[in-house]
């Protein structure tokens, strides 16, 4: 190069051995970029003399956001936890900021996939089904940021990397309990559907219904985790003699329907989601037989391992962690999981 030339990106590029894109990766502070190429590629901009000012070396304040809904039920709060108590275990220089969008608002979420209001390397979402969203995450992961989902896939998405349980699987789990409770015997179920725009939900419908023996009537009702749902339609069914022999919640509706079984002489089974301290309260009464859960914390830890290691982020204090799995809890072994 010419003494009188002012080194440029193709000139680090040539000495770093990679490619402009690359270059520009690092210098723009982008992410993606694993820490030897990266430290490559500063050294050769140092050497060069660029005029510039070089981010740090160590990962360049690289930044995760994680977009969730407003949801006041304790399973997002506990993600919502989840995710910043592993934020305290990230190297230096790696940030996660927590962004909070309307539930059921897809507008809402595409902006804030699309119009963060920070550079990010990585996204961590929970989302609705929704074909815009879909082609929203597609566009920024095209554009290089490593995008996990959390609690719910997205069927319109082609390639997704998914921290979180088999949803299918905890529907057919339900059913087979009330199917070996019940043993064979003809029974109403009232299964409450909380959601019908994240996958999840369906998927427990999917997994339950195609379980459930033929010899039992289903009632699915929607609550749309509307406080109060809950009680109005069992208390409904009730004052109308249709009490049903099992009742399967998809979705954590806290304690809203104890009132209405406490003090039967033959209450229906019932199966919830989500494990909390009111549905542990509430197994130890006797009047939940079992919770399912989706380990929340895991999944937030599991997402940050992904996103570290598709950084090239060697040693970080995420790699033992295991993909999440389904946990069933009754009253028999809380003693095993209390928090």
């Amino acid at each position: 190069m010419s003494p009188l030339k002012t080194p440029g990106f193709r000139d680090v590029a040539d000495q770093a051995g990679v490619s402009v894109t690359t270059v520009e990766r690092v210098l723009n502070e982008r992410g993606s970029v694993s820490p030897q190429t990266r430290m490559k590629v500063l050294e050769a901009a140092e050497r060069l003399q660029l005029r510039r000012v070089l981010p740090s070396p160590d990962y360049g304040n690289l930044r995760i956001e994680a977009i969730l809904p407003k949801n006041p039920t304790p399973y997002w709060a506990k993600l919502s936890a989840g995710l910043k108590n592993a934020a305290k275990l990230l190297p230096r220089g790696i940030a996660l900021y927590r962004t909070f969008v309307p539930e059921n608002d897809p507008p809402a979420m595409i902006r804030a996939i699309a119009a963060s209001k920070m550079r990010r390397s990585a996204l961590i979402v929970a989302a609705e089904v929704n074909d815009e969203i879909a082609d929203t995450l597609a566009s920024v992961a095209g554009q290089g940021e490593i995008v996990v989902l959390v609690s719910s896939k997205l069927p319109e998405l082609p390639v997704q990397t998914f921290s979180g349980v088999d949803n299918v699987a905890a529907g057919r789990t339900a059913a087979s309990l009330i199917n070996f409770a019940r043993s064979g015997r003809e029974s109403k179920v009232l299964v409450l559907q909380a959601n019908s725009t994240l996958q999840s939900h369906r998927d427990r419908i999917e997994g339950f219904t195609t379980t459930i023996g033929q010899r039992f009537s289903i009632d699915i009702v929607m609550t749309h985790e509307m406080p109060g749902a809950s009680w109005r339609i069992v208390n409904e069914m009730l004052a109308q003699d249709r009490v049903p022999d099992a009742i399967y919640e998809t979705g954590d509706s806290g304690d809203e329907i104890a009132t209405l079984l406490r003090g039967m002489e033959n209450r229906p089974i019932w199966i919830g989601h989500e494990r909390n301290a009111a549905h542990d309260q509430l197994m130890r009464e006797g009047l939940l037989d079992f919770v399912l859960d989706q380990d929340p914390d895991r999944q937030a830890r599991w997402a940050m391992r992904h996103i570290l290691s598709q950084l090239g982020v060697a040693g970080s204090k995420f790699t033992t962690v295991k993909r999440p799995e389904l946990r069933l809890f009754c009253a028999a072994n809380l003693q095993d999981f209390d928090s």
